[in-house]
């Protein structure tokens, strides 16, 4: 089999495998994850473009936050953008069907460049077209399909690893630009922990070439360089936001449990293939206890690592060993321990219902934001007539407030108030926001905590609120930068210069 064929033959597998979802579309989809999270995400992003705004600010959640910010978006995805804007080209209506369509082709993908990986590291074609098929039908896409970003970062892995193995035998500025871009679209895809794998295996592949080492982390830091258009926007929301306690609540850092092992060889042991969430009483995650791959596929690893250990075999068989080391995690008493020395980044009250935007009677002082806490658990205190602030501030009267203009990137109110007040918004406040009233630039004030509040002197004024991120126009500079070098790149390998 030469040329096209075992390529058409892999096209062919994914399409078979996927046909109900994609062509009895009325019948069949994509459940839960995919559905119910990523599908909304998509749909917000076409919303926005086709009024004529970027996706900048969502008013939805938690009081509102940086849509942008969200890695798990795909804001700056490439084949998700594009999924997105022929939806909107041709009416908007089929979005669900067009990403779906682009998650199945993903899982192709990953088969096309595990093919020629393969080819590369001297399989035949046979050989080569069999680990494809395992790796695009086999555990993690199949278990994993309602993770939208899991399986467009892993779609990118065999070509990462097709990239580290040429830069471990030779420099050349193409190969270091072609897996940057590799390295950047894992981060893209928005699933954090299939990108930590990513690049922790491909640097753990180029560890056994000194000067290759050494040219793979070239290619990872330009890959950041690519991505800072969303990384630098996440790590700000990450920093300010709840996000940044999440490895307080990992214990000893999760991982599939020893029992998922049995379905290496009885795929359906516990029937995941038969999965009824009201029948299910088990107490782990269905989707963790799947890592069939064939009988077949665990006869030739079991053959290359025993009969021709060669170093290439050598070498993945030890990727192979760290990461089921990984995958296991805490079920491995050594991995909690290793677990409890990472760092904390890679680890990855009173309530009562108030308007979108309204004065309060009081205003109260607080040092800092343990002050603010802290008077915000005072017994008795009624938010809707007072507002507890970090700078000096204060509030004489309450008034009207009436909104003439709301989209999630702009408000405008009227505020009327016979004495200087205070307008609090139950709205998150976040860098970006800016504020003016009539046509004077007013600071918005952390307000409670967590909101966007502003002093508003006494008389009849029009407050306008805006969404302008600063962080969001320099990280796409950098980014830009980092993806003309590529194209300078491209253009220095092609003039032979």
């Amino acid at each position: 089999m030469n040329g096209l064929l075992p390529i058409l033959v892999l096209l062919v597998e994914v399409l078979v495998f996927y046909h109900k979802v994609l062509f009895q579309t009325g019948q069949f989809f994509i459940p839960y994850d995919f559905e119910s999270y990523h599908l909304p995400l998509a749909e917000f992003i076409a919303s926005s473009l086709r009024r004529g705004e970027l996706p900048l600010w969502d008013p939805f959640p938690y009081c509102g936050m940086p849509f942008y910010a969200d890695l798990t978006a795909q804001v700056f995805y490439p084949p998700t953008l594009a999924a997105v804007l022929v939806s909107n080209w041709i009416g908007g209506g089929n979005l669900r069907d067009l990403m779906e369509w682009q998650l199945v082709l993903h899982v192709f993908l990953g088969g096309v460049f595990t093919y020629f990986l393969l080819r590369r590291i001297g399989t035949d074609v046979t050989g080569a077209l069999v680990g494809a098929t395992i790796y695009q039908l086999g555990a993690f896409f199949a278990s994993q399909t309602q993770h939208l970003g899991a399986i467009d970062a892993a779609a990118w892995l065999p070509f990462a690893w097709w990239g580290v193995g040429e830069l471990a035998e030779r420099f050349t500025w193409r190969w270091t630009a072609l897996l940057a871009i590799a390295l950047s679209m894992t981060v893209l895809a928005g699933f954090p922990a299939v990108t930590a794998v990513i690049y922790g295996s491909c640097i753990l592949l180029a560890a056994f070439s000194v000067r290759g080492f050494a040219r793979v982390v070239l290619a990872a830091a330009w890959s950041l360089l690519l991505a800072a258009v969303q990384l630098i926007p996440t790590m700000e929301l990450t920093r300010l936001s709840v996000e940044k306690y999440r490895s307080d609540w990992l214990g000893n850092g999760g991982g599939l449990s020893l029992q998922s092992l049995v379905s290496l060889v009885m795929p359906n042991y516990y029937g995941v293939l038969h999965f009824d969430p009201a029948a299910w009483r088990l107490p782990w995650n269905p989707t963790f206890l799947y890592l069939y791959c064939g009988i077949p596929a665990l006869i030739f690893v079991a053959t290359a690592l025993l009969l021709r250990p060669n170093r290439r075999a050598r070498q993945f068989g030890i990727l192979t060993m760290v990461c089921v080391f990984w995958m296991l995690g805490a079920s491995t008493p050594v991995f909690r321990i290793v677990f409890r020395l990472l760092p904390e980044m890679l680890k990855s009250f009173l309530y009562h219902p108030l308007p979108r935007f309204f004065l309060v009677d009081r205003v109260r002082h607080a040092n800092d934001l343990q002050g603010a806490l802290a008077s915000l658990r005072t017994p008795g205190i009624d938010l809707r007539h007072e507002a507890v602030v970090e700078v000096e501030a204060a509030s004489k009267g309450s008034g009207l407030v009436r909104v003439l203009h709301y989209d999630p990137h702009e408000v405008s109110l009227e505020i009327e108030a016979a004495n200087d007040s205070f307008l609090v918004t139950s709205e998150a406040y976040y860098p970006g926001w800016r504020a003016r009233v009539d046509e004077a630039d007013k600071p918005l004030v952390v307000t409670n905590v967590a909101f966007r509040g502003l002093p508003v002197p006494a008389g009849r004024h029009r407050v306008t609120m805006r969404f302008e991120p600063a962080i969001l126009r320099w990280s796409a500079v950098i980014s830009a930068a980092a993806w003309l070098a590529i194209l300078l790149c491209f253009r220095r390998a092609r003039t032979g210069a």
